[in-house]
């Protein structure tokens, strides 16, 4: 049986990584800075080291073998390994010996993670924490790849088999509307939603299809959505503005309720929640530090929702489980 050659360096793994990821060696040269043939030269080189071959073409595009897939998940494997020595040395080197990545979907690293690290940071000013705060899909590979110690967000789609998900809250889901608003009183009933204007996010974003599946459930069609906005500030703004009514995080509502920017408006007989997620690398050893914060963004899943009201069993969509234990 044929050894790995010990003259396999990070730089070549790196590099296939990216021509696999990005399934294009022109792609991958734009990336990393470099000419396209030392992209084409390094693969070649590796590929010899390895005695396989481990790309092929589909048309224009870079595939992979059986092989180069095998070696691709070996290779992310080290280059994630690598990525987290990285980020502790430098926080040694640096005097600190403690730092904390979290990476955080949009409605997540909002609404949710500020007022944790804050409080966190308070008990521990020594500790040097980034949030990374990007859609949920970008979130996960930033913890799949190494480059964040875990992420807090709302999942969309499925996640790599090596990561972790758990969920640690069910937040609701509040219909609110502008103060101005005179469709509605303090109230609606569930029948009259269909005929409302609403203002909500896109079609392929999870509250979304959660709003969609519990109205239909309850036979409501929307026949009126005026606008799809991508943003919760910009849902927010409209929503001011009378445009239409939204179902929005209570978590992203504090100040807006608070001061009368938006009013609540209740839906007898109707729950929403969004599952919101800790996502973490099944293989992934945490520091002290990083273990505590991710302890205390857990306590946030015990923390009473502030309108007992909206308590009730989980949507149909919201995703329960811990998919996978860590070993």
């Amino acid at each position: 049986m044929r050894e790995i050659d010990s003259g396999i360096t990070l730089q070549k793994l790196e590099i296939f990584c990216c021509v696999a990821e990005l399934r294009s060696v022109t792609r991958a040269a734009e990336r990393i800075g470099i000419a396209q043939p030392v992209v084409t030269a390094h693969i070649r080189s590796l590929e010899a080291k390895l005695g396989v071959r481990l790309v092929g073409r589909t048309g224009r595009n870079i595939s992979l073998t059986e092989a180069g897939q095998r070696v691709f998940s070996w290779a992310a494997e080290v280059m994630a390994s690598k990525r987290q020595l990285e980020r502790e040395l430098g926080s040694l080197r640096g005097g600190t010996g403690a730092n904390v990545s979290v990476a955080a979907s949009i409605t997540a690293g909002s609404y949710i993670l500020p007022d944790i690290v804050i409080a966190f940071h308070s008990s521990h000013p020594e500790a040097i924490i980034s949030t990374h705060v990007s859609n949920s899909p970008s979130a996960c590979e930033a913890v799949r790849t190494g480059e964040c110690d875990f992420g807090l967000m709302t999942l969309e789609g499925e996640v790599s088999d090596n990561l972790v998900v758990e969920t640690i809250r069910n937040e609701p889901l509040v219909l609110v509307a502008s103060p101005l608003n005179r469709l509605v009183g303090r109230s609606v009933c569930v029948d009259d939603l269909g005929k409302l204007p609403f203002v909500t996010g896109p079609k392929s974003i999870v509250r979304r299809a959660i709003e969609d599946k519990s109205l239909s459930d309850l036979g409501v069609e929307r026949k009126n959505i005026v606008l799809e906005l991508s943003h919760t500030e910009s849902i927010k703004r409209a929503v001011r503005s009378d445009v239409g009514l939204s179902f929005l995080f209570q978590a992203a509502l504090k100040d807006e309720l608070a001061t009368g920017m938006l009013q609540r408006i209740d839906v007898p007989g109707l729950q929403m929640f969004v599952p919101i997620v800790l996502v973490y690398r099944r293989d992934r050893s945490f520091t002290a530090l990083q273990q505590a914060l991710m302890d205390r963004i857990r306590a946030f899943a015990s923390t009473p929702v502030a309108d007992e009201t909206m308590i009730s069993k989980p949507s149909p969509l919201n995703l329960t489980v811990v998919r996978g234990e860590r070993s």
